[in-house]
């Protein structure tokens, strides 16, 4: 059963968004079920091959001691769910990127035995199955939570090894190996490419946010301070020159009663020689975060995250931002898009079973509508685009990242 509200609005101001001036518009969109593994679950990458070819991955977990993989595949007709190794009582997916229909990579974290140390977890999709690919050994609680993919013998996996040390794996067509991270940089949360010699990633880390591979090896490249509590979690690519990144500082606040804290998007812009803030979207929440950042061209690119418990979603035009309208349904996690520029944001619904996908169009012609994803916790839109709980289901809710805890390294939710 769908409910539909008016892709074309959507499409008809991003085309406009792309040509001029981005200007306001209310997009409507059509729901549709999304499968959804037993328990709860939650998408936390997404990576597209074709308009007929997407892939998004995550975790579903019935308690706290038994987390699944879940890779789930659009056709271009309806999502499924794929089946993929769980080779641990608690395996989580956490990223995922593709070159072909037969070479997806997909990474995560396991807990062998259901406690610490972890180990990386790395998936392959051969265009058939998906199969377990066997990691380096890494020290501490390894985890990986991001990849890039160039080619069937080029991709690069990064995480962390520790709350404060990087962890950076690359594939040469033969096996995964461990390359050395600077000892400044922190927890690598995302990573992007231009070339084989050109691959960027982004965490936490003070004036250490961001480390570049130049073919040789991995550097912190400076960037100007920030604030104490900042964390980049996503990053994109357009060239040498055009590179953008965004999260998030949190900082709090103190009169002699009580303490608060509150959070602020980032968006930082690389322009071949300096790391630079960026114009931000305009938000208006207490706890803002942006977690994951698309370009396609220095005059379009796309941010999404949360604003407190509703979703962002925003676009760039080369002069300002423009906000789809706000959503109370948490936060996104990650966004991809396909060849044709229409977009799929993924991530889930706070305290419900429900997996989310949100599509967006953004093409300079006009391809076949996408649909806005729905797992079993439905939602109906209303005229004014915001979402109407179903009976009994909880109309607020905080994001992944603000409901999401890392302990033994690997994420619980609250």
């Amino acid at each position: 059963m769908t409910f539909p509200i008016a892709m074309t609005a959507l499409a008809i101001c991003l085309l406009t968004a792309n040509a001029v001036r981005a200007q306001s518009c209310s997009p409507d969109f059509d729901l549709v079920p999304s499968p959804n593994a037993p328990g709860n679950n939650v998408l936390t990458g997404v990576a597209v091959s074709a308009e007929d070819d997407v892939w998004a991955v995550g975790y579903s977990y019935t308690s706290s001691t038994h987390f699944e993989t879940l890779t789930e595949h659009w056709d271009g007709a309806r999502w499924t769910i794929v089946p993929a190794p769980s080779p641990s009582s608690i395996s989580q997916l956490l990223a995922v990127s593709a070159t072909a229909t037969d070479d997806v990579w997909a990474v995560g974290v396991q807990l062998p035995g259901g406690h610490s140390p972890s180990e990386t977890l790395i998936e392959h999709w051969d265009g058939s199955q998906w199969t377990v690919v066997a990691g380096p050994n890494a020290p501490g609680n390894p985890r990986l939570n991001a990849v890039v993919a160039l080619a069937t013998d080029d991709a690069w996996a990064v995480g962390q090894t520790s709350a404060r040390a990087a962890l950076a794996i690359h594939w040469d067509g033969i096996e995964w190996a461990v390359f050395p991270s600077p000892d400044e940089a922190g927890p690598r949360l995302a990573v992007t490419a231009v070339s084989s010699a050109d691959v960027w990633s982004a965490g936490p880390g003070g004036t250490s946010l961001f480390t570049h591979w130049d073919g040789t090896s991995w550097a912190v490249v400076s960037n100007p301070p920030l604030g104490d509590a900042v964390t980049m979690r996503g990053i994109s690519a357009v060239s040498s020159t055009e590179v953008w990144a965004v999260g998030d500082n949190q900082f709090e606040y103190c009169d002699p009663k009580s303490c608060y804290a509150f959070l602020n998007p980032l968006v930082e812009r690389w322009d071949g020689n300096n790391w630079q803030p960026g114009r931000r979207p305009d938000t208006y929440g207490l706890w803002v975060g942006l977690n994951d950042i698309s370009a396609q061209s220095a005059q379009s690119i796309w941010a999404t995250g949360h604003q407190d418990s509703e979703t962002v979603v925003s676009h760039w035009d080369g002069e300002s931002w423009t906000n789809a309208p706000l959503l109370r349904l948490g936060g996104f996690s990650r966004i991809a898009f396909t060849p044709a520029a229409n977009g799929w944001a993924v991530g889930s619904f706070p305290d419900t079973d429900a997996a989310l996908f949100l599509p967006l169009r953004g093409a300079a012609t006009r391809p076949p509508i996408r649909q806005f994803a729905l797992g079993a916790s439905a939602a109906v839109w209303n005229s004014q685009g915001t979402a109407r709980p179903r009976a009994g289901q909880q109309r607020g809710g905080v994001s992944q990242d603000r409901s999401a805890k890392q302990a033994d390294g690997f994420h619980q939710r609250a």
